[in-house]
């Protein structure tokens, strides 16, 4: 099975991690990666940037042992791991990825021209930044590739499109439907990571968040779709670390939906908790949630609720677990209007289903 992974350096991130940035759990990870020599295989795609579409680029299949692994997307291998115990079969990966790229790096001149906020003479301007220049990624390690055949796509990008967040979710949806296009392989189905807790210049700020809120709102608008939650998967610490070192259990997350939707493994969860309804009565409101049958843990003094009256001023909101659902209540505002969860740039979240998958952070209103 093989699949094909994109993004950012979230997704190039390998094994032995960057410089001062180490991924959690590598040494045993790298070391004992030999048990899986004929299981599982990467690809790496060298960095290749290029104007106009290219037939060719730099990349072997290398087999899982340490002296190789350590090399690897953590991502790629943590997923690939995952999915060999699920099937019991070889996974191959294909890691093509770039640190710092844009959603519009990965797209063909023939789109980019229709957004007038891309400006295409960017592209080889040795004066802009590789990674930020338009269609070169596409172009240079993208469309040698086009016709390899895979299983799916998976996807870990959006840090570079902070403050894009009105036309990231189509541009990302577009971005699909050219690549499924492009292989001709049907619906290939398409996995996504959100972006993670991080200062993004502004710890209280909500940038960061809008983004998190379009990768989702992108998914809605693609068939066969889904993304995984990593709002817990942040140390205390990794305020201004983009690079979060907990790779494995995102790795696995991509895995079990992967199982579930791609190859209909039945009894695995793959779907975090996500906001429903609320209803609102005063300075309380009740709130409603998908894919929380078992309820939540903790079930009292949940972190990370925030409310605010008329005056959108926000302040934090006691909670606890009642059933299914979660109850909030906030003596600073007299009628709650607006109700948040983990919706600011570096708020780690801390709510859990029973299956342990995180709550979906998330910003709603109430009805007048």
């Amino acid at each position: 099975e093989v699949w094909f992974c994109s993004g950012q350096s979230n997704m190039e991130m390998p094994l032995n991690g960057f410089w001062t940035q180490p991924v959690e759990g590598s040494a045993q990870a790298i070391a004992y990666s030999g048990q899986y020599r004929g299981k599982i295989r990467m690809a790496t795609i060298a960095k290749t940037a290029a104007v106009t579409p290219a037939d060719n680029v730099q990349g072997e299949w290398k087999d899982s042992c340490p002296a190789n692994a350590r090399w690897f997307s953590a991502v790629g291998y943590y997923f690939a791991v995952a999915l060999n115990n699920l099937l019991d079969v070889p996974v191959g990966i294909i890691n093509c990825s770039w640190g710092g790229s844009h959603v519009e790096g990965w797209l063909p001149r023939e789109e980019l021209v229709k957004y007038d906020d891309v400006d295409l003479t960017q592209a080889g301007n040795k004066a802009v930044r590789e990674w930020d220049q338009p269609m070169i990624m596409y172009n240079g390690m993208l469309h040698p590739l086009i016709g390899y055949t895979v299983k799916g796509f998976l996807w870990n990008q959006g840090e570079s499109n902070i403050n894009q967040h009105e036309t990231y979710p189509q541009r990302l949806a577009r971005m699909v439907e050219i690549w499924r296009d492009l292989w001709g392989q049907g619906e290939l189905p398409f996995y996504s990571v959100e972006v993670p807790p991080y200062s993004y210049g502004d710890v209280n700020g909500i940038n960061g968040a809008l983004l998190r809120e379009a990768q989702h709102k992108a998914m809605e608008l693609t068939a066969n779709s889904g993304i995984v939650c990593t709002s817990d998967l942040s140390k205390p610490y990794e305020a201004e670390d983009i690079h979060a070192c907990m790779k494995q259990p995102i790795g696995e997350r991509l895995a079990w939906m992967a199982a579930v939707r791609t190859y209909g493994i039945e009894g695995i969860m793959c779907d975090s908790p996500t906001f429903n309804s609320m209803e609102v009565d005063g300075n309380s409101a009740l709130l409603h949630f998908n894919n929380a049958e078992g309820g939540f843990t903790p079930n009292r003094n949940l972190q990370g609720f925030e409310v605010a009256g008329d005056d959108g001023v926000f302040y934090e909101a006691d909670a606890v677990a009642i059933d299914r659902d979660i109850r909030i209540t906030c003596d600073n505002v007299s009628r709650i209007a607006e109700v948040r969860y983990c919706f600011r740039n570096w708020m780690p979240g801390k709510v859990h289903s029973t299956d342990w998958l995180p709550l979906v952070p998330f910003r709603a209103k109430s009805a007048r």
